[in-house]
């Protein structure tokens, strides 16, 4: 996938790609308008090696601690330069509430962290994910 690629999903209402492999234009992918996550990058044309096979259908890749990830259509895929995370819609909301309280507690310790010792400050971080319930699907 390249360039060319990227301006014809757009029109497609392709919202954007995660891929585990390889792309080309890569610099041009960044400055471009559609959200683009791939494994790595690669010189050379793919456009007789990819083929688009279906619309709205269940995708199963690889997954970092799991043997694989399983992006549904409605589920939410959150990306950039350090990966990307699946979000299943059903826990959308769910998750949402434990991102911000975890972005109330992380102000918090931002604020106080300058009067801890070292120890505490470990401690302190340690304890700031709490209250996130641990979630496979």
């Amino acid at each position: 996938m390249g360039g060319l690629l990227a301006e014809d999903l757009l029109g497609s209402a392709v919202a954007g790609v995660v891929t585990d492999g390889l792309v080309r234009d890569r610099r041009e992918l960044a400055d471009g308008p559609l959200p683009v996550h791939a494994t790595g990058s690669i010189s050379q044309n793919g456009a007789r090696r990819m083929l688009i096979a279906s619309w709205t259908q269940p995708v199963v890749m690889p997954g970092p601690e799991s043997s694989s990830v399983v992006v549904r259509p409605g589920d939410i895929l959150l990306g950039d330069e350090d990966g990307v995370v699946t979000i299943p819609a059903e826990m959308a909301g769910q998750i949402l509430d434990m991102g911000e309280e975890l972005a109330r507690k992380e102000a918090l310790l931002r604020s106080t962290q300058a009067a801890m010792s070292a120890a505490e400050r470990a401690e302190a971080r340690a304890a700031r994910s709490s209250h996130i319930a641990w979630i496979r699907t």
